[in-house]
């Protein structure tokens, strides 16, 4: 599919309880913010327009300042307690307006997926009926790109597995585990895959 019929949600709303008192979003990985290094591949697609969903201006107050000069607009997650899948349902739901044909989804605590592997999943994707996952040859995940004929489905998520039971009959794009590598806590953040 075209990316200007895509657009990107980068979810950086989660409540990083294994990561401490700091905000995981700021925090330093290789000498930039964790949050802008999937904002930087999602950039460089050239997607129709990129969603940014994030806690409320108190826990991130850094967080549009950061992600405005990348082209994204920011969504408030006012309950981010509510799970992940509550940070999928605002997102989808001020989108159900617009003419895309599908949403592009990334975790913002998954520094290392590229702008390739980005690229591979909206080109894997053929129709407003497709979904579309990444997977290291396990698992199926995010970064994952759903169909129009799926926002409803979307909107009806509850919980913090986000779209986890949607990926299960997913086309799958494999791509290698550190790309997929996500950053749960501080030690996360030095892990060297060489």
């Amino acid at each position: 599919m075209e990316p200007e019929s895509i657009i990107g949600i980068l979810l950086a709303a989660g409540q990083s309880e294994r990561f401490g008192v700091n905000d995981k979003m700021v925090a330093l990985y290789n000498e930039r913010p964790l949050v802008l290094h999937a904002a930087h591949a999602m950039a460089a697609l050239g997607l129709q327009s990129l969603i940014a969903v994030t806690r409320p201006y108190p826990d991130a107050p850094s967080m549009p300042k950061l992600l405005m000069p990348f082209g994204f607009t920011t969504i408030i997650n006012e309950t981010p307690k509510a799970g992940l899948s509550r940070s999928i349902v605002c997102a989808i739901s001020s989108i159900m307006s617009s003419t895309c044909q599908g949403v592009l989804i990334c975790l913002a605590d998954m520094p290392n997926v590229t702008n390739a592997h980005l690229a591979a999943v909206c080109k894997t994707a053929s129709s407003p009926r497709s979904i579309i996952a990444s997977s290291d040859g396990n698992t199926r995940s995010p970064p994952c790109f759903f169909g129009r004929n799926h926002f409803n489905s979307l909107l009806e998520l509850e919980g913090d597995q986000g779209a986890r039971g949607l990926l299960r009959d997913a086309t799958v794009v494999e791509v290698e585990a550190k790309t997929l590598h996500d950053v749960d806590s501080p030690a996360d953040l030095s892990v060297n895959f060489e």
